[in-house]
């Protein structure tokens, strides 16, 4: 009997049994209502994902991914090097170890997906840097089921971007 994506196989009685919450869940620091990302430690890391220019690119990345994945996931715009980009973060953990255990699951989960774990402090300031550019506040919940292709015009600068914009970690 084969496994399964996110499924063991015992080799005594071939019993399948499905991960329901893999290290990149189980260890991952949850925020409570009461805080905010800004409000943890810089000294946490993250794991990201996926990084591009395009929310487009984010969605499809997303959309490929799995419900686990997608239900963890936090997608943020940021400041990086001068550029806006969308990030999508696996998990906010509390030490380099932890990180890096996230990391090693998740790309064995997705036979070979790409991660980058990152100090917390370089996302906060990148949102800080994203929504001074703005001079908005730009929500940190925002979820793909959010994003309505419909309601978004498009400049002729932005569908270029799209088009190179591939994603990245």
């Amino acid at each position: 009997m084969e496994a399964e994506e996110n499924e063991l196989v015992q080799p005594e009685t071939e019993k399948v049994i499905k991960l329901v919450n893999p290290p990149y869940r189980s260890l991952a620091h949850f925020i409570a209502p009461s805080e905010t990302l800004m409000d943890l430690p810089g000294d946490y890391l993250v794991v990201e994902i996926a990084s591009s220019d395009s929310r487009d690119v984010i969605d499809e990345f997303l959309g490929s991914s799995t419900d686990v994945v997608r239900d963890l996931v936090e997608i943020l715009l940021v400041e990086k090097e001068g550029d806006l980009h969308y990030v999508v973060l696996l998990g906010i953990y509390r030490d380099r170890n932890r990180a890096d255990v996230a990391a090693l699951s998740y790309r064995y989960d997705t036979e070979g997906g790409t991660t980058k774990v990152v100090e917390l402090s370089a996302i906060q300031a990148g949102v800080l840097s994203a929504s001074a550019r703005h001079a908005e506040i730009i929500p940190i919940d925002e979820t793909l089921d959010s994003h309505d292709d419909a309601d978004v015009e498009v400049s002729d600068q932005e569908e270029s971007a799209e088009t190179e914009g591939a994603v990245q970690p």
